[in-house]
């Protein structure tokens, strides 16, 4: 699912094909998933997903309803679900707008060449049609080591800019222009209304609302031993569409062992991808590579599985359909990881950020030669405490955690792995629908609403509630079978499920899990050979990592995968290699 265009901006006159499919000479776009709709000089394409209302008959006529109106709304296609792009030329006004979906879950990337403007879902796609190829950017190897992902809009190539969160770009005559078009902080209300008072209209809103993302043919629904996927699940049992459900991880573990007896007992498809076998094992190099430069280096090898289960499907099914998204949208964050590292968590906590940046000793960058640190340190350091997002306001501490999860987690991290998906197969995330998502912040159900760091567990629990509840109004059967957690969805909403809760905790503590779930570390042993023979690019790292055994910590095994990941693409797509 990628679009290219390039434009002198002191025209900005693009032409249309006299035959053949209608297009601008000057964009490229992936045929497979576009549509394009004219109306007089002005024209639209649409690269994606387009999931509408219920009540309109195709997205084409959803399409030459926004082209005839006689004010473009962006508004309007932000409300859109799906992933998509949406590129907009108004003839009249010699402009050109490209959007993505709510969130900028998909990335935009630009740049300026002289009198140029470039303009492309891929950075790489961008600068292969420059005249000369951009370096590597030193800085977004420092913040992808040091937050997982970039913290700035910097891309791996010197000078190409990605798109802010809930922006949309403008093009015209004067050159680039970000516009916001939704402001997260005007959605966070005073007094949101309590939990419980909130659970009823909000389970029959889940429902209307995830009812425009089944599609109308036969598709995979993700079922793991959480709520997430199962609170979908619920809601899809009640259409007549057919589904599979499906989830991925080692044979043993509790996302694959728990869904396969339950999918019997429901009476559906159950297509479980199991991450230890050989079928798997063989491709998760491969697939990891094909990750890394899909998403160009945003993503890394260990998320193989993603594209694992994404290329199978893909064979025969347009859709997925899952839980992205949705327990982040309730708890607290207080634990770091991959989504939010301890540098992440540190930095926005200290109340000095910059004595803190001064002290904090950057040991996630020893892989990297010095030159590359102490070239880039000044400057990021500088962006960091210029960053809205570290800005005291009159937001809780939560809130304002919040602010850099919807505009920055939630693209850089998860929009990864949904771009590279989309080369196979379409992924519906229900959970970030607009409408639903608005509804949410007028309730205490928010995660915003939540104290920062929340321990408590009958507070860290709230949208479980709120899951139990849909679960119980769609599903009787699913309502009733324990979740991964120990207990089930019905003890949630009983005083006597109460006790289960305790005993699944008290289980929880003691219970063996399974140390490495989703076989990133078997993946990397089974591929150690072929990790071996590449090339560490010694310009840019200090060291063969290589050499050392794959870390038993979590977080120094990211790192390492992070390193071989971008040296791969470094390597291949960038002068630098």
């Amino acid at each position: 699912m990628e679009f290219f265009f390039q434009i002198d901006k002191s025209t900005l006159m693009p032409d249309l094909k006299r035959s053949g499919k209608i297009k601008p000479d000057i964009v490229e776009v992936d045929s497979k998933w576009s549509y394009l709709k004219k109306s007089g000089n002005d024209w639209m394409i649409w690269v994606g997903d387009f999931v509408r209302e219920s009540s309109t008959s195709s997205p084409e006529i959803m399409m030459e309803k926004l082209l005839t109106t006689k004010q473009f709304d962006v508004a309007e296609i932000i409300k859109t679900g799906g992933v998509f792009y949406c590129i907009h030329y108004i003839h009249k006004d010699q402009k050109i707008r490209v959007l993505t979906g709510f969130l900028n879950i998909l990335p935009i990337y630009y740049y300026q060449e002289g009198e140029t403007l470039f303009v492309s879902s891929s950075a790489k796609m961008l600068a292969d049609h420059c005249k000369t190829m951009p370096s590597v950017s030193y800085q977004f190897l420092v913040e992808k080591l040091l937050f997982n992902y970039p913290f700035t809009e910097k891309s791996i190539y010197q000078g190409i800019t990605s798109l802010e969160g809930n922006h949309f770009l403008e093009i015209n005559s004067q050159g680039f222009s970000g516009r916001k078009h939704t402001n997260i902080d005007d959605w966070i209300v005073t007094n949101p209304k309590p939990v419980k008072s909130a659970l009823p209209d909000l389970t029959n809103y889940f429902n209307e609302r995830v009812a425009n993302y089944f599609p109308d043919e036969e598709y995979y629904l993700s079922f793991t031993s959480g709520f997430d996927g199962r609170t979908l699940l619920s809601a899809a049992l009640n259409k007549s569409t057919p589904l599979i459900a499906y989830s991925f991880g080692v044979s043993q573990c509790d996302d694959i062992m728990l869904p396969t007896s339950q999918s019997a007992k429901l009476g559906i498809t159950f297509h479980p991808f199991q991450l230890d076998k050989d079928e798997y094992l063989k491709q998760s190099y491969e697939l990891g590579l094909e990750l890394v430069e899909s998403s160009e280096g945003l993503s890394n090898l260990a998320r193989a599985h993603y594209l694992y289960a994404a290329s199978l499907i893909g064979k025969k099914h347009n859709y997925i359909v899952t839980g992205n998204f949705g327990s982040e949208l309730f708890r607290a964050f207080r634990v770091t990881g991959v989504m939010v590292t301890p540098f992440l968590f540190k930095l926005f906590t200290h109340p000095d950020p910059k004595e803190f940046l001064n002290k904090y000793p950057f040991t996630e960058l020893d892989v990297l030669n010095n030159e590359v640190v102490n070239t880039v340190l000044p400057e990021l350091k500088n962006d960091l405490l210029s960053s809205e997002y570290l800005q005291t306001s009159s937001f809780t501490q939560n809130q304002r955690f919040y602010k850099i999860v919807f505009e920055i987690v939630f693209r850089k991290y998860f929009g990864a792995e949904i771009k590279a998906q989309s080369k196979h197969v379409l992924n519906r995330t229900p959970f970030i629908d607009y409408e639903f998502l608005k509804r949410i912040f007028r309730s205490e159900l928010a995660g915003q609403y939540t104290d920062f760091y929340e321990s408590n567990p009958a507070k860290r629990m709230k949208g479980q509630m709120l899951y139990a509840n849909i679960i119980r109004n769609n599903s009787e059967k699913l309502y009733k079978l324990k979740t991964g957690k120990g207990y089930r969805p019905s003890d949630l909403l009983s005083l006597t499920g109460k006790i289960n809760l305790l005993k699944g905790k008290f289980t929880r503590k003691f219970k063996q899990g399974i140390a490495d779930e989703f076989g990133v570390r078997k993946a990397l042993e089974y591929n150690r050979s072929i990790i071996e023979q590449a090339t560490i690019n010694q310009q840019i790292f200090k060291k063969d990592i290589r050499k050392e055994s794959v870390p038993n910590d979590n977080l120094l095994l990211n790192n390492y995968i992070n390193v071989l990941s971008l040296n791969h693409f470094i390597n291949n797509f960038t002068p630098n290699g």
